[in-house]
């Protein structure tokens, strides 16, 4: 009879246990469209910070200037809130009003059919119980999305708006002759369907932010999607801006360089606010004096665009820091490379959050050729917590900013840090593997090679145009990504106390173009390791 009591309490205080476990984050995700960079870097970032995050099925997502299907994204997000209600909802205010990035550069949807969806996240939130809501929407870039259509006039209206607004700025009566030039050679339909897509996106920003104020989002961010120093988005952000203040909605309204890496910073930002936790970052530049350049496609100071970075995701710019992000920046001596790099290294390989984000990027978008010899030769670039140099300064710096915020929150947080860890060095070596072996070698192997075909537009290719390509890039790239590895993992050795997390080799490994173009990557792979024996303890203890 005691012996069934005991078992029977000790069974009793076990499911206890389990309940009074905190239960794993569950996020739902609206991508900006179906790239990697939209659903696998957000998607990631999330395991890293141990929540399971759930995303609409793909076919719904839309492909390059085919729109998603927002009303079905809908649908699809109502049936999950109802069924398993989320903590969080990260959602992209361009697909979910417009169909995607591509889409909202056009005239396509209209301001009445993107408001009442825009209004729909009001009935999410009810229906899941008051989950939070991240949402991030892009300000309008200057030119319209290049295509096989648009080749003739896209770059002519980008540079045309650019004029405009720099004239209106100096009084430059020749760049606005000039402006005027270019303009004449754009064929009209086009021009207005582009000030109306501008129009409407203005308007729906708007009414965006003032919704802030009645709790549709716990916060909001918009990011400038390709700019410069002038273009019609300096007037647009000063009116949001303005907006943002004047309703007093400023300190959950933010506004960020670049807009790729939006999701994954929102989805750090969940995790940050969801853990109650606000981490610190220093950011520890290779050329401090470069922190007041304004770098290609930003409008904004390289400094000021990192702190941007890092507000968003919900932590905080300081001195005295729990993070740690190194960026190696424009114009550093050698002599500063190297110090550099040793002082890198030692934080790596202590027992701390330390990343890297390269925004000295090369003319083909990617990272810094002799920085990454340097790290790959020295063997302990896997034991960065994360690793970014893509497309803008400000896509790198932001994919890196999110990648550590949701390191050191999954630590805090406890529980599952093998998973974590697996997450985190697999979107580490997808980053080298796309950010310097594909765009500083394959993508100009594969521009020449287009250049060689007779009638390819590198913007958008033929279907047996992009078949030949991504042969080359395939074939190319599977053979770096199993030295990237060999480099990045071959000798990452761990203490006995976290077991099974020695990396031999890379299995099913895919490498895909997955819009008709060179420049983006699809790859996707598995890290095999020994088999796990028990629980790993804390990542943040470990020398990693």
């Amino acid at each position: 009879m005691f012996g069934r009591l005991l078992i029977a309490l000790i069974t009793c205080l076990g499911a206890c246990a389990a309940l009074s476990a905190p239960d794993q984050p569950r996020i739902l995700l609206i991508p900006l469209d179906d790239r990697p960079v939209s659903t696998q870097l957000p998607l990631l970032v999330g395991e890293i910070g141990g929540a399971e995050v759930v995303l609409p099925p793909s076919e719904l997502l839309g492909w390059f200037s085919t729109p998603g299907d927002p009303d079905r994204i809908l649908e699809w997000a109502r049936t999950e809130c109802q069924e398993r209600p989320p903590q969080a909802i990260v959602v992209s205010l361009d697909m979910l009003c417009y169909g995607g990035l591509i889409a909202s550069r056009t005239a396509s949807a209209t301001y009445d059919s993107a408001s009442r969806r825009l209004q729909s996240l009001d009935e999410l939130k009810e229906i899941s119980a008051g989950a939070r809501i991240y949402g991030f929407g892009s300000l309008m870039r200057a030119a319209p999305t290049g295509t096989r259509s648009s080749a003739a006039w896209s770059e002519l209206l980008a540079k045309s708006v650019r004029l405009e607004d720099e004239a209106s700025a100096s009084g430059d009566a020749g760049k606005a002759l000039q402006a005027a030039a270019l303009r004449a050679r754009i064929p009209v339909d086009r021009l207005e369907s582009y000030a109306l897509a501008r129009r409407r996106s203005l308007r729906l920003s708007k009414e965006a932010i003032k919704s802030v104020i009645r709790d549709s989002f716990d916060f909001l961010v918009y990011g400038q999607d390709d700019a410069g120093e002038f273009g019609p988005h300096r007037q647009e952000l000063a009116e949001l801006k303005e907006l943002a203040k004047g309703i007093r909605a400023d300190d959950r309204v933010s506004f960020i360089q670049g807009i790729d890496q939006a999701a994954a910073l929102m989805m750090a930002r969940a995790l940050v606010e969801g853990s109650g936790l606000k981490p610190t970052i220093q950011a520890v530049w290779s050329n401090p004096g470069s922190k007041q350049t304004r770098l290609t496609y930003e409008a904004i100071p390289a400094g000021a665009a990192v702190v941007q970075q890092i507000l968003a995701a919900g932590a905080v710019s300081s001195d005295v820091s729990d993070i740690q992000l190194y960026i190696n920046s424009p114009g550093a001596s050698v002599d500063q490379t190297s110090d550099f790099l040793q002082e890198m290294k030692s934080s790596a390989t202590a027992d701390g959050w330390v990343g890297l984000a390269d925004i000295n990027l090369n003319g083909s978008g990617g990272s810094d050729e002799s920085l990454v010899v340097q790290l790959l030769g020295g063997k302990w670039l896997g034991s960065l917590r994360a690793f970014s140099a893509w497309n803008t300064a400000s896509n790198a710096s932001g994919s890196a900013v999110a990648a550590l915020c949701a390191s050191w929150v999954g630590d805090q947080n406890g529980g599952g840090a093998a998973q974590r860890f697996h997450a985190e060095k697999k979107l580490l070596l997808i980053r080298l593997i796309s950010d310097w072996h594909h765009h500083v070698y394959t993508r100009p192997a594969a521009y020449k090679q287009i250049e060689e075909m007779q009638r390819a537009v590198k913007t958008e290719l033929l279907p047996d145009e992009r078949q030949a390509v991504e042969l080359l890039v395939r074939t190319e790239l599977t053979l770096r990504a199993h030295k990237a590895f060999a480099n990045a993992f071959g000798e990452l050795s761990l203490p006995d106390g976290f077991e099974g997390v020695r990396y031999s080799r890379l299995s099913n490994l895919t490498i895909r173009l997955p819009w008709p173009r060179a420049y983006e990557l699809s790859v996707d792979f598995d890290l095999v390791e020994g088999e796990t024996t028990r629980e790993a303890p804390s990542l943040g203890k470990l020398p990693l």
